[in-house]
């Protein structure tokens, strides 16, 4: 660890949490999963630079240190990732990119705004926008084994923000995930054995609304009880995708 506060370089190796970073994330449930591999981040100012490789994978719920896998269970020898973001006075930028060996790709930019005359309500208004195209042992594959042909994408915004006890977010998102003889869905892990980053509502609870042609509209709101207890809904419609 080098630098302090507003410029420095961090370098981790070994067994260790990936949280958003780049195309990689974890299980955040009651056990966090973990990664073998390195990581590292720079940053000066508002600008950061992170990216990490890693070679194996354990799971939340298991002791055992796997390695990642093609959705044909074919072995992947690594997945790479980096990303480059901005911060500063309310506005905000990441672009990521990641790739698990000779399988898929992701590509991604996010983009917030927090306007400063809404402070008080924590306003945000944010973006998304995900691309994958699939790699030779992607393209390989039996039509069973994928979730789309050859490219995908999604695109979503939201906005969220406070008025005294309650909290809202509503967001809408579309996916583009043709499969030739079946219903596409847009994949947001790299490999199997991996968790990916994906900032949309389309990722809700006890489903997703990530199938080809799908549109979605997503409201969410809490209310503070108490300051340690909230009780609130979550509520997703999504439409326009069809199975051929």
């Amino acid at each position: 660890r080098l630098g302090d506060d507003d410029t420095y370089l961090h370098l981790y190796s070994g067994w260790q949490q990936i949280k958003k970073w780049g195309a990689l994330n974890n299980s955040t449930r009651a056990i966090p999963s973990t990664y073998l591999g390195w990581r590292g981040e720079a940053a000066t100012g508002p600008l950061r630079v992170r990216g990490a490789y890693v070679t194996r994978y354990s799971d939340r719920d298991s002791p055992d240190k796997i390695h990642f896998r093609t959705a044909d269970k074919k072995q992947i020898s690594s997945i790479a990732t980096g990303e480059l973001s901005y911060s500063d006075r309310g506005y905000s930028a990441l672009y990521f990119f990641g790739e698990s060996h000779n399988y898929l790709q992701r590509q991604g930019l996010e983009l917030g705004w927090q306007p400063a005359a809404w402070v008080d309500h924590r306003f945000k208004l944010a973006s998304q926008f995900y691309l994958n195209h699939g790699l030779n042992d992607w393209t390989r594959m039996s039509r069973s084994h994928k979730t789309f042909d050859d490219d995908a994408y999604h695109a979503a915004m939201y906005a969220e923000w406070r008025a005294d006890r309650w909290k809202h977010k509503v967001g809408a998102s579309y996916t583009r995930a043709s499969l030739s003889g079946g219903l596409g869905r847009f994949e947001w892990h790299l490999a199997k054995h991996s968790r990916g980053t994906f900032n949309s509502m389309a990722d809700s609870w006890g489903n997703d609304y990530v199938g080809d042609k799908e549109k979605m509209l997503a409201w969410t709101f809490g209310y503070a009880i108490l300051p340690e207890v909230e009780l609130g809904m979550v509520t997703n419609y999504g439409w326009g995708m069809k199975y051929q």
